[in-house]
């Protein structure tokens, strides 16, 4: 029998861990004690694997079959205490909190009726989260309180840290679980690029063949010709970057997995503290070209944006410590922040990754039609700036810019800056 010292989950291994370890297979997850007081040799929950000799068991299972994992952990998952105990008011916080995910996963195994697919998992992971988050903010207003936990901040700060680590676990585990049945299927065709692009124009209707969106003139649906190369224009094949993407994601599993991580990254680093915007505008390079004396000191002539690569100069120190400074912070904020600190020239460049497609709700066309060429550019600025060791801004920069670029010679820019896992 495997089962939880009371009100303890398993030392080695975090709830996460057990829960996705035994859903790989179908059973449900190792569950702990919801009492404190419970004597050692009578766990509340405990999971058995008994033997299945042709008798039935679990959920329905016919006799001679054999059952799922999930039907054998039902019928060994045996609730051993009154299912009302209450969570003690004065429990210390990690018992209270595995009593919690206790009684979270005692409320969901009783509403099942048969082994469940993957998604009837979702709702129990979605209270595991919910019981996560709760407990980091109980303890996040403790740090936050006057006295800042007194004696013992740094382990709340250990226990902060440690109850963020489980909810982003069960917040991953939601991401890559959820559509999981769907995923099982088959993956559509993937669509090929059209040769008509006329006939999806006209799908659209009159209004859009009229020009509405400032195209020009009208002569309705039937003015679109098949294809604009008939009407003697030079053109390049486009098409809806965003449809084709989705499809590779359902052709690709392991791509659409790694989409998920990613997304489930982002979000995490979306709740790190911000610092707050400061201006960097150059301005000590302005005030030297103003006064005249920027030539003296091996400064720019001009403050465009090139003039220190195309020159091979260098920023004011000054400038450069600031620009170091957003350059760091671009590496987590990027676009917002650039637009406040006064470069809006940055901003737009880190901006070409929106793919090509068809905004209904917009009634036209949106992001960049020249997207290959953008990643290009981005690889460029990547490499001139790793060229520039010697600037402190170049590190981040070169990191910034690589990892828009989509290219893999370029990952060494982009690992020196990482400051953990979930930026690599």
């Amino acid at each position: 029998m495997l089962a939880s010292p009371p009100g303890r989950t398993p030392a080695t291994r975090p709830r996460a861990a057990l829960f996705s370890s035994a859903t790989e297979g179908g059973a449900a997850p190792l569950a702990t004690p919801r009492s404190a007081s419970a004597a050692a040799d009578r766990p509340l929950f405990a999971l058995s694997l008994p033997d299945f000799d042709g008798g039935g068991g679990g959920f329905g299972t016919a006799p001679g079959a054999v059952p799922d994992r999930f039907s054998q952990a039902g019928a060994a998952l045996v609730t051993r205490g009154a299912v009302s105990d209450p969570v003690a008011a004065d429990a210390p916080a990690d018992v209270a909190l595995s009593q919690r995910f206790a009684l979270a996963l005692e409320e969901w195994w009783v509403a099942q009726r048969a082994p469940p697919p993957v998604a009837g998992y979702l709702p129990l992971l979605e209270a595991y989260e919910a019981l996560a988050s709760a407990a980091l903010d109980d303890t996040e207003r403790k740090l936050r309180a006057p006295d800042g936990g007194g004696g013992s901040r740094p382990a709340l700060e250990a226990e902060a840290a440690a109850l963020r680590a489980e909810r982003q676990s069960w917040r991953l585990l939601l991401r890559l679980y959820a559509g999981f049945d769907g995923r099982q299927a088959a993956p559509p065709p993937f669509p090929p690029p059209p040769d008509d692009w006329g006939a999806m124009l006209r799908a659209l209707g009159p209004a859009a063949a009229g020009g509405g969106g400032g195209g020009g003139g009208g002569g309705g649906a039937e003015a679109l010709a098949a294809t604009a190369a008939a009407a003697g224009l030079p053109t390049k094949s486009l098409h809806d970057e965003e449809v084709q993407e989705a499809a590779l994601r359902q052709a690709d599993p392991v791509a659409d997995l790694a989409l998920r991580a990613v997304r489930w990254a982002e979000d995490g680093a979306r709740e790190k503290p911000r610092p707050l915007p400061l201006p960097v505008t150059h301005r000590s390079t302005a005030f030297r070209l103003a006064v005249g004396e920027a030539a003296a000191h091996g400064l720019p002539t001009s403050l465009d944006p090139d003039a220190p690569a195309r020159e091979g100069r260098r920023l004011d120190a000054e400038d450069e410590e600031e620009e170091a400074a957003l350059l760091r912070t671009v590496w987590l904020m990027a676009q917002q922040l650039c637009r406040q600190c006064g470069q809006p020239w940055r901003a737009a460049t880190l901006g070409g990754g929106e793919p090509w497609r068809y905004d209904s709700a917009a009634g036209g066309w949106v992001g960049n039609p020249d997207r290959p060429l953008w990643r290009s550019a981005c690889g460029a600025i990547a490499r001139r700036a790793l060229q520039r060791p010697e600037v402190p801004a170049s590190a981040h920069e070169a990191a910034a810019y690589a990892s828009l670029a989509s290219d893999a010679s370029l990952l060494h820019a982009v690992l020196p800056v990482c400051g953990g896992w979930e930026d690599e």
